[in-house]
């Protein structure tokens, strides 16, 4: 522990920059965190799409063609009812 005043605040100048040294990474971290939590519906459904097109023997060039034909020029999915 520092005795004297200098020592006092050259501690307490190093408690605060090494604190606000952590906190821009823990900052990182949590933004990065809270992104891929906001996406996970979306990244769980490409992945479960992802299984059943392979469970289906469909390889890409067969969803190719099959987005030709369900997705026309403007890009909308449209099942034949």
């Amino acid at each position: 522990t520092p005795t004297s005043t200098g020592g006092h605040i050259i501690t307490l100048v190093l408690i605060i920059s090494g604190t606000l040294y952590m906190a821009i990474p823990l900052g990182i971290v949590g933004n990065a965190f809270s992104t891929v939590w906001h996406d996970r519906d979306r990244v769980l459904l490409m992945q479960q799409a992802r299984d059943r097109i392979l469970q289906g023997g469909f390889e890409a060039r067969d969803l190719a063609e099959l987005l030709e034909i369900y997705a026309p020029k403007d890009g909308n999915l449209t099942l034949p009812s």
